[in-house]
């Protein structure tokens, strides 16, 4: 099973793997290794991405560390 993300969450990618950063509950930056399945438009399809994830980071994603605290803005 997989999950869409905008393109612009995934960061690092190389071939069929990348990261991405989603935030935690205690609005920390979190990264995560993701299998790329494809790309459809503005949305890529990736697997590894745990249910439970509300929000990835996608804006400045590249400049974001892990543990970062992080604001979301809707």
């Amino acid at each position: 099973t997989y999950q869409l993300v905008p393109v612009e969450s995934v960061i690092g990618a190389d071939g069929d793997t990348g990261y991405l950063y989603y935030v935690s509950p205690e609005s920390e930056a979190k990264r995560i290794k993701i299998g790329i399945v494809s790309l459809t438009g503005s949305l890529i399809a990736v697997t590894g991405v745990p249910a439970d994830i509300k929000y990835v980071i996608t804006e400045g994603a590249s400049y974001v560390k892990d543990g970062m605290k992080v604001e979301v803005v809707e």
